[in-house]
């Protein structure tokens, strides 16, 4: 789910906030056997478990920065079109998933919110506080930023995509820094280090990462860990 804040007066939003999904998500969910449905963001967290009833999977997408407030920090000069609302319901709607045991996939800023709504916090601005680390957004004119990513051999992403490192793209200036509780780091940027996939254990199917599928679903990595994903939510339609 991506915000935009729809203050262009030309917009039939008339100033008021926009929620909408890119494209590129639908096709990809789409491609990958599954049929996608938007949540909008609510301050009614009451209503988070009527919304999850009919579902069988939940895919956090990417989008703006998380409210700084929610990892108990004030935002940083470069932290900018924070979306308090989003940012709350999105916490709400994992630890409700988690609940129920809820086939999860995160992208992007997925793999932060699952981090913060499990207790952890952010780097705001990485060139800022991690000097020396590799390129990962690119600046405007350039081209799109790229790394690679050695994955932890025993981990679910690996058994998924059949390999331990992989160039990905990235588009983030924000990452995971202290990890939340029960998650565990499965990937991670070379030489730097940041933290690019997170799972947790002891769920079925819990796998966020900090990188764009959406964006290189061409790719045959892209498409397994796609797969994957929607396996797991027929699964639990079938088990439910």
């Amino acid at each position: 789910m991506d915000y935009s804040p729809g203050t262009d007066e030309r917009s039939f939003s008339r100033g008021r906030a926009v929620y909408y999904v890119n494209e590129n998500y639908l096709q990809m969910v789409e491609e990958s056997g599954g049929i996608p449905y938007l949540l909008p963001a609510t301050d009614r967290h009451d209503t988070v478990a009527e919304m999850l009833e009919p579902l069988h999977g939940i895919l956090l997408t990417g989008g703006t920065d998380l409210d700084p407030s929610s990892y108990r920090e004030e935002p940083f000069e470069e932290t900018s079109e924070f979306d308090r609302r989003r940012t709350f319901f999105e916490f709400a709607l994992i630890r409700e998933a988690l609940g129920r045991n809820l086939p999860i996939l995160g992208i992007c800023r997925g793999n932060q919110s699952l981090n913060v709504a499990l207790g952890g916090d952010l780097y705001q601005h990485l060139p800022r506080q991690v000097p020396g680390a590799v390129k990962h957004r690119a600046g405007k004119g350039e081209p799109v930023a790229r790394h690679e990513i050695e994955i932890e051999p025993d981990s679910k992403l690996a058994q998924i995509l059949g390999r331990t490192r992989l160039e990905v793209n990235s588009y983030h200036h924000q990452a995971v820094r202290k990890v939340g509780q029960g998650l565990r780091v499965v990937a991670r940027s070379v030489p730097d280090g940041i933290v690019e996939a997170l799972e947790l254990p002891n769920k079925p199917f819990c796998l966020t990462v900090q990188w764009h599928p959406e964006r290189d679903f061409e790719r045959p990595e892209e498409k397994k860990l796609l797969a994957a994903f929607v396996e797991a939510a027929r699964t639990y339609a079938k088990q439910r």
